[in-house]
């Protein structure tokens, strides 16, 4: 019994592992992250050295995904481009209390999904 549960805990982990290994791939060979700065004007290579450096891009990639992974663990998920901390926009995006069904806010608007008509008070 106990050999079972260690042998699954053990596929697990390694499931796991592979998981995060191909997330952390693709996402950093879907695009380059320098290169929303390669044609601002006024930016110095200095400039461009000082951001790769901030992002952790002039590390090796194993560091990285360490990295990536920790942040991972504590539930940072980065900055996002367009809004505020990712991990504050996901917890704001659905709110886990739905304690009044008759707020006038239907749960496909709560789901982030709008379909006027068919939301409560719409």
């Amino acid at each position: 019994m106990y050999s079972y549960l260690a042998r699954r805990i053990v596929q697990a982990l390694i499931v796991i592992l592979i998981n995060t290994v191909l997330i952390f791939t693709l996402s950093r060979m879907s695009s380059d992250p320098m290169s929303q700065y390669a044609n601002r004007p006024g930016l110095t290579q200095a400039d461009k050295d000082r951001i790769a450096h901030d992002l952790g891009l002039d590390q090796s990639m194993p560091v990285q995904y360490f990295k990536w992974m920790g942040l991972m663990l504590k539930g940072d998920m980065g900055e996002s481009l367009l809004l505020q901390a990712a991990g504050e926009y996901v917890d704001h995006a659905a709110p886990a209390d739905d304690s009044d069904p008759d707020d006038g806010v239907g749960n496909c608007d709560r789901a982030g999904i709008a379909v006027p008509g068919n939301c409560g008070g719409d």
